[in-house]
């Protein structure tokens, strides 16, 4: 059996190597470096205690690559008895030390650790605050959150960082979160993918304060954000959402948000919602007047004979569109020939041929007076439109 003193020799002697391999233990997508396998490290797990920890003694007062390996041993075994030793490593000059100081007092999770790694500065380096946000999401320790709220808020941050305290939060799913979550939603800067994260988070903690401030990502200027914030929405069941999308939807043109709702109201809406969306068949707004139009398929009758044939001759093929998709499925009616509905939009020729088809049809059409059979069903999205 090794002892302490065979191994640190061992692993003096592979220096060179140990330095030129260096890297974290928790790279993404990356194969380990190799020198977490060393077998000279690997020895260590075969001593016995007293050598174990006379080791580990050893490798942390000695440079940066070994009180690195010390680090990482403490984290791998839990050797709690180093907790006050692993703290004072996060005020060491070197980064890789810090980061796994911080690794190490997240495995621990003693009360120590907490209070440690609760002293982290904001103006630490990102690969710090990696480990730290890492630890933080193992110890669920809900004191954690003002400093995550500080660092997902703050100027300049790392975008990497950001998206990892997002990702955190998710994790932990506590109401304390939701302001700083929300700044990050509403921030017009921000990129699509961390502030969909942050819709993530809210959708998490849930309850009514998070169904308001994602309602209030319908506003955002960003579509992926407004869509996120509405598939969030659609996933719960909330009783008060047909009128909160009833109220965005019916606001003044211009407002964002407005055929998200819609797209809401698809599964939502009531036979006294639809009549009130109906106008906005001819509302200013292009995608509004897209999604109005889808309604006109649980309305039938003679409203959905007038709404459709208007439809038809909007100044936006894209209405046009909508308007024979849903023709088609209300008449049981193959207006396309087999071309898929959305290339039609690329041939002008096939698209004059599908709106006289689909105009033939409804002038032919007579419909079952006060028909409002159809089931609620969400039409195909017509593709190639974005609100700003």
């Amino acid at each position: 059996m090794p002892t302490a003193l065979v191994v640190l020799k061992e692993l003096e002697r592979a220096r060179e190597q140990l330095d030129r391999d260096f890297e974290f233990p928790w790279r993404e997508q990356r194969s380990p470096s190799p020198i977490w396998s060393h077998p000279a490290l690997l020895r260590a797990y075969e001593l016995l205690p007293a050598d174990l920890h006379e080791l580990v003694r050893g490798l942390l007062v000695r440079g940066v690559i070994f009180r690195c390996m010390g680090l990482y041993l403490i984290a791998e075994l839990r050797l709690s008895e180093f907790a006050f030793e692993t703290t004072d490593h996060l005020l060491h000059g070197h980064l890789a030390v810090r980061a796994l100081a911080a690794a190490a007092l997240g495995s621990l999770g003693d009360e120590a650790s907490v209070e440690g790694l609760l002293l982290v500065r904001d103006t630490e380096h990102p690969e710090v605050k990696r480990a730290v946000i890492d630890a933080f999401e193992r110890l669920r320790d809900d004191r954690c959150i003002p400093v995550l709220a500080r660092w997902i808020g703050r100027s300049g941050e790392d975008e990497g960082v950001r998206r990892r305290v997002c990702r955190c939060l998710i994790a932990l799913a506590d109401d304390a979160s939701m302001p700083a979550l929300t700044r990050v939603l509403d921030d017009e800067t921000a990129p699509d993918d961390l502030r969909i994260l942050a819709v993530t988070a809210l959708q998490r903690i849930g309850g009514p304060e998070s169904r308001t401030r994602r309602l209030g990502g319908l506003a955002a200027n960003r579509p992926m954000v407004r869509q996120a914030c509405l598939n969030s929405l659609l996933e719960t069941s909330d009783p008060y959402l047909a009128s909160e999308f009833l109220t965005i939807a019916l606001a003044p043109t211009g407002t964002r948000g407005r055929a998200e709702a819609l797209r809401g109201l698809h599964r939502l809406a009531t036979a006294e919602a639809i009549t009130k969306l109906l106008p906005l068949a001819k509302d200013p707004d292009l995608e509004v007047r897209i999604e109005a139009v889808a309604f006109f398929e649980r309305v039938g009758g003679e409203v959905a004979k007038s709404g459709l044939t208007q439809a038809l001759v909007d100044q936006a093929p894209e209405v046009g569109l909508q308007g024979m998709m849903v023709a088609e499925r209300l008449l049981k009616i193959d207006l396309f020939e087999g071309w898929n509905p959305t290339d039609v939009l690329q041939d002008a020729r096939h698209y004059r041929l599908a709106i006289q088809r689909a105009a033939s049809a409804l002038g032919a059409w007579i419909p079952n007076s006060g028909s409002h059979s159809a089931p609620p069903v969400a039409p195909p999205r017509v593709k190639g439109v974005e609100a700003s």
